[in-house]
């Protein structure tokens, strides 16, 4: 099981996370988020250089441009896009760097929405459904998986707290590959709390 701890914007609370070996650390690039990357030189360097961990730039309806130039900044490895992204826009990303597309889930979402963009993906991502962009905290009905029918691996997200290992490890999928977990290991917004991120880590690999 992958593990990505997603919202880190703190240059000693990345170290610290980095050196627990996740698969993944997320950016967000989002201003709006209370997670927001704001622009350091600092941290740029120090991330830019990071090459035990995969880097993960998450974006909300972002601009080529931006994702070129935080890539440039950062040395991004994958990019998730988690807005109203066109299959022809996530093709042109995902021809420079692999895409992660997320997909705000509940009862009334239709699988066949994906279809375009499996080609022009990487990976999918399935959060929890909100109005607004950012995460609710909640988990959506992981039942609604079941149903899930095509061949493109996919991320679960959406509230996933340290004390969920025992219900994630009964999710059986065959292309479930990782799970995302932000705000359930936090002390402060982008400040992640260390012993429950390494248990966290240790048990969902265990």
């Amino acid at each position: 099981m992958l593990v990505k701890i997603c919202g880190l914007r703190n240059r000693e609370n990345i170290e610290q996370v980095v050196l627990l070996q996740p698969d993944f650390i997320g950016l967000i690039f989002y201003k709006r988020s209370k997670r927001y990357v704001h622009p350091d030189p600092i941290l740029q360097d120090y991330v830019s250089r990071l090459n035990t961990v995969k880097k993960i730039g998450v974006f909300v309806d972002p601009s080529y441009e931006e994702i070129m130039s935080a890539i440039a900044d950062y040395g991004l490895d994958f990019i998730q896009l988690h807005g109203n992204e066109t299959i022809a826009f996530c093709n042109m990303v995902n021809k420079n760097i692999p895409v992660i597309k997320a997909f705000h889930i509940d009862e009334t979402f239709k699988w066949q929405t994906l279809e375009g963009y499996i080609d022009t993906t990487s990976l999918f991502l399935f959060d929890t459904y909100t109005e607004e962009y950012g995460g609710s905290g909640k988990k959506f009905n992981w039942d609604i998986l079941n149903s899930y029918k095509y061949n493109q691996h996919f991320f679960l997200s959406g509230g996933i707290a340290y004390e969920d290992i025992d219900l994630i490890k009964k999710v059986s999928h065959p292309y479930l590959v990782g799970v995302d977990i932000n705000s359930g290991i936090e002390e402060n917004p982008g400040i992640k709390n260390i012993h429950k991120t390494k248990y966290f880590i240790n048990e969902i690999r265990n």
